[in-house]
């Protein structure tokens, strides 16, 4: 299950980071107040983050693919507890889709670390 998450999660914040470079290039103006610096940080952060997952995810019985999905765990976690205090002023969907995917990958790589022994 864990390499599994770490294959749905690593693309999801590849594609998303990908996404957002796109959009900036564009020049669309992004919600939020972030400014263009900031968000293609931020993007560039995203597309690291995924391939990370994806580069180790057939290397989890070794520490660096462990590691790595305690990191992916981490980022799921604390991004869930930001954007759910963010969802609960406003009425953005984006934010609140945002949060419920990141509160689910949360929740699974929870489970997942746990049930691979990882945990104690």
């Amino acid at each position: 299950m864990l390499r599994i998450l770490m294959i749905l999660s690593g693309g999801f914040e590849l594609l998303f980071g990908v996404s957002v470079l796109v959009l900036i290039a564009k020049g669309v103006t992004l919600s939020g107040g972030a400014t263009r610096e900031q968000a293609t940080l931020f993007a560039i952060f995203t597309i690291v983050l995924g391939t990370a997952a994806l580069a180790v995810n057939n290397r989890l019985e070794t520490s660096f693919g462990i590691g790595t999905a305690y990191g992916l765990w981490l980022y799921n976690v604390i991004a869930a507890l930001i954007l759910l205090y963010l969802a609960t002023n406003t009425a953005d969907v984006l934010i609140r889709s945002t949060a419920a995917i990141h509160t689910v990958f949360g929740l699974l790589f929870t489970y997942a670390l746990f049930a691979a022994g990882t945990v104690e």
